[in-house]
């Protein structure tokens, strides 16, 4: 596989990963206002963490996709926890 080809797998892995995000912040925000203090402390880090990947992205682009590709996974698994945690609490 050529460089270009990695590239774009990694750009597209990126993008999934990113409309998932989007799809649990969707969700965990439909659900803030049930979740105790503690909980919607980690949602608001967690949505800056967003944030800034979102700002990463734009700006730096497939420069840096891997990391950020990285970094999506970290944030996505903490917000699936902090739904699962939600849910158990429902």
């Amino acid at each position: 596989m050529t460089q270009a080809q990695h590239s774009h797998d990694d750009n597209n892995a990126l993008r999934l990963a990113l409309n998932d995000l989007y799809s649990l912040r969707d969700q965990l925000r439909v659900r803030a206002h049930l979740m105790s203090m503690e909980a919607q402390e980690q949602w608001n880090h967690a949505e800056t963490k967003l944030a800034e990947l979102e700002h990463k992205v734009e700006t730096e682009g497939g420069k840096t996709t891997r990391a950020l590709l990285t970094k999506a996974h970290s944030l996505k698994d903490h917000l699936e926890a902090l739904m699962r945690e939600k849910n158990e609490k429902t």
